[in-house]
C-alpha cells in the first residue's frame, strides 16, 4: 500500500510539476539581431503597468545602439510574469532584442540578457552604430530644431493675428 501511495504521489508531483516547468520554455532565435527591429544595450529606468493583465511598460535609457533607436530613450512592452516575463529591476543594465508588435517594441525572455551574461552577444554585435553620447546630440539637436519650429510657428500665427486685425 506504501509503494502505490508513493507512486502515486510521485506522478501527481511529477506530472504537475511538468506542466508548470515547461509552460515558459523558450528558444531564443538563431541570429536574434536580424529578426530583431531593434537591438540596444541600456539601464532600466522605469517600470509600468496598466493592470495585471496587459503588458508591463519598461523605459530604457540608452547607452549603445545597434538597431533601430533614434533617441536617449525608448519603451518596450513586455509580459507580466505571472504570464512568463521576465523579472526586470530598475536601475539594472540589459542587452535588448526587441520585435515589433502593433507598431510598438516588445520582448521576451528570450530575447533579453542581463548585463552580467551579455559579454558575448556585445562582442559579437561589434561596435555599436551609436553611443550615448551620440545619442544625446542627436536628441538635443531635435530638441533644439524643434524649438526653432515652435518660434516659427508663433511668429507665423502673430503676424496671421496681425494681419487679419
Amino acid at each position: 500500500m506504501k509503494r502505490i501511495s508513493l507512486f502515486t504521489f510521485l506522478f501527481v508531483f511529477l506530472f504537475l510539476g511538468s506542466q508548470v516547468a515547461y509552460a515558459c520554455m523558450c528558444y531564443p532565435p538563431d541570429d536574434p539581431y536580424k529578426v530583431s527591429k531593434a537591438v540596444f544595450f541600456g539601464k532600466l529606468i522605469q517600470i509600468s503597468s496598466t493592470d495585471q493583465n496587459s503588458p508591463r511598460i519598461l523605459t530604457f535609457r540608452i547607452e549603445k545602439d545597434w538597431k533601430g533607436i533614434e533617441t536617449g530613450e525608448v519603451t518596450v512592452l513586455t509580459p507580466q510574469l505571472n504570464r512568463c516575463g521576465y523579472n526586470f529591476e530598475t536601475g539594472e543594465k540589459y542587452l535588448i532584442y526587441a520585435g515589433e508588435l502593433n507598431g510598438k517594441l516588445e520582448t521576451s525572455p528570450c530575447r533579453i540578457l542581463f548585463e552580467d551574461v551579455a559579454g558575448d552577444d556585445l562582442k559579437k554585435l561589434g561596435r555599436p552604430k551609436r553611443t550615448i553620447a551620440q545619442i544625446l546630440s542627436i536628441s538635443q539637436s531635435r530638441s533644439k530644431d524643434d524649438q526653432a519650429l515652435k518660434a516659427l510657428v508663433d511668429q507665423m500665427i502673430t503676424a496671421q493675428t496681425e494681419y487679419d486685425a
